[in-house]
């Protein structure tokens, strides 16, 4: 299918413009406004929800949707790979570039808000963020692309829910408020997985600090963590070829 086709199809969808777009941009204005009148909003703070809003919404868009898009289309795709030139990585490839807009989509509504509420100005400083943002994207889009061949639509709704806890909490930094042995380990658990180390790249990009040794570790957890998901879809299309 067309590319631009299928972004076109995917804004159609009433669901993607009002839970992935619109329920994000609420939220995040919800928190910078209680955070104003309770008074303690400082602009370090924008930049933790801004970063935390597009995981939500790169998260949400890029597992749950994505899944169930690539199981309403996989009998399609898997006849044209095995009565075409049309190869799984072709696939891949077109869905991830699809992915990429979307996701790059998702996190310029939230910086629009960002600038019009949250007295930020603008940085190259968010351009590099955005771009890790996709980097993630694309990644969660691998993990979406492979639960849509092995799930069916009603197993994906079923477990959405519990993907998305499980997503939140490889996530979401802990340590930062809580100590205790049950958090320490956790955090191990956490150090596996690129999730972590976007928010240690957020705090250094834009309260300073070292941003080597965070993007070394983020771009190898990616590559380690990924290689059970290609193992899989290898193996999935080879049993089907």
């Amino acid at each position: 299918m067309n590319i631009y086709l299928m972004i076109k199809n995917t804004f159609r969808n009433k669901r993607f413009i009002f839970f992935t777009i619109l329920t994000l941009v609420f939220w995040y204005i919800a928190l910078v406004m209680m955070s104003k009148t309770s008074g303690f909003y400082k602009t370090k703070y924008a930049y933790i929800w801004f970063t935390i809003s597009c995981l939500i919404g790169i998260a949400g868009n890029s597992l749950v949707s994505f899944a169930k898009s690539i199981n309403s289309m996989k009998n399609f795709y898997e006849l044209q790979i095995a009565t075409s030139k049309y190869t799984i990585l072709k696939w891949l490839y077109d869905e991830i570039i699809v992915q990429l807009v979307l996701n790059t989509i998702i996190c310029l509504v939230i910086l629009i808000v960002t600038f019009l509420i949250g007295h930020v100005e603008f940085s190259l400083k968010f351009v590099l963020l955005i771009i890790i943002l996709n980097i993630l994207g694309c990644y969660l889009s691998l993990f979406g692309f492979t639960l849509g061949q092995f799930f069916n639509a009603r197993a994906i709704d079923a477990s959405s829910f519990l993907t998305m806890l499980v997503i939140s909490f490889l996530i979401v930094p802990f340590y930062t408020w809580v100590k205790s042995d049950w958090v320490s380990i956790l955090t191990n658990v956490q150090r596996v997985f690129p999730g972590y180390y976007v928010n240690q790249l957020t705090q250094h990009l834009f309260l300073g600090g070292e941003l080597l040794n965070p993007a070394i570790c983020f771009i190898f957890s990616i590559i380690l963590t990924s290689i059970p998901e290609i193992i899989a879809l290898l193996w999935k299309f080879k049993i089907k070829s």
